[in-house]
Parts: C-alpha cells; sequence; structure tokens
C-alpha cells in the first residue's frame, strides 16, 4: 500500500513539473494577453478588451481550421509567439524575433495556427 502511495505521488510529481498542461483555449487566452498587452505598451493599441476579444475569437477559428490533427503544432506555435511577445514586453519593446516565429511556425503548405492570428 505504501508503495503504491508514493509511486502515485512521484507520477503526480513528475507530472505537475514537466507538463505542458494547457488546454487550446487556455494558451489561446495567455496568447491573446501577451499580445494585447504588447500592443497597448509597445505598438499603440488603445483598447486591450477589443483586441482581446479579436485574439480569443481568430484562435478558435484557427483551431477549427487546423482541425485536430493540426492543434498540437498550432499550440507550440502560440507558444513561441508567447514567448517572443513577452521577451519584447519585458525588454522595453525591443523588436519582435519575427524569424524565429515564422521558422517555429512553418509547417509543409503553410502556417501551424492557418495564420491566425
Amino acid at each position: 500500500m505504501k508503495k503504491n502511495v508514493m509511486s502515485l505521488l512521484a507520477v503526480v510529481l513528475l507530472s505537475a513539473c514537466g507538463s505542458d498542461s494547457e488546454t487550446f483555449e487556455e494558451r489561446s487566452e495567455h496568447l491573446a494577453e501577451a499580445l494585447c498587452t504588447y500592443g497597448t505598451q509597445c505598438g499603440g493599441e488603445s483598447d486591450y478588451d477589443d483586441c482581446y476579444e479579436d485574439v480569443v475569437r481568430d484562435m478558435k477559428d484557427a483551431r477549427e481550421a487546423v482541425g485536430e490533427s493540426g492543434e498540437d503544432a498550432c499550440m507550440k506555435c502560440m507558444k513561441v509567439m508567447i514567448e517572443v511577445i513577452e521577451q519584447s514586453s519585458d525588454n522595453d519593446c525591443e523588436e519582435l524575433d519575427e524569424q524565429r516565429v515564422s521558422e517555429e511556425c512553418s509547417i509543409p503548405g503553410g502556417n501551424a495556427c492557418a495564420g491566425y492570428p
């Protein structure tokens, strides 16, 4: 019994530490937060709320466009976009690393998130 509890605890801890557990919706919201914060701080965007709603809507459309088989690639692409945007925001609006986003989000025949957002 004690061994089973310890094994279960180890699995739970390893899962929590190493997993990327955001859902598509959560990642879309995280992207919207990053992109719209960047837009208001660095890009002259005046309305955070409208921006946020637009990005979330766009990513819902992207999910439909890529289908279930393309979700993982789009999730990875969103993660890279978030990292690049947050890095720029955290560093006095330095230029976005568009090349990294392009490289990470390119798939044969197009973009991992179907060109969204």
